[in-house]
């Protein structure tokens, strides 16, 4: 797993945890510990895994690979969304 792949699923983490702290729905089979987070904190975890992880590749990447990467993020996300 390179670093980006890693940043990649941070921000997925974070957006699934920000979605389960935010909205009530989800207050039944929320962990403690995650209601003791503000979520401004979530957020701003997930902003900075989003700058880090769609910085522009450096290097030999193939030039399709982050096309691939973020489609599929956009597909996760948007399934946790939902």
């Amino acid at each position: 797993m390179s670093r980006r792949d890693a940043w990649t699923a941070a921000v997925a983490v974070c957006w699934l945890l920000l979605c389960v702290r935010w909205f009530d729905t989800a207050t039944a089979w929320r962990p403690r510990a995650l209601e003791a987070l503000p979520p401004w904190l979530l957020l701003a975890g997930l902003l900075a895994a989003m700058v880090v992880s769609l910085r522009p590749r450096t290097g030999s990447d193939e030039p399709g690979a982050r096309d691939a990467a973020g489609l599929l993020l956009v597909v996760g996300l948007a399934f946790c969304f939902r």
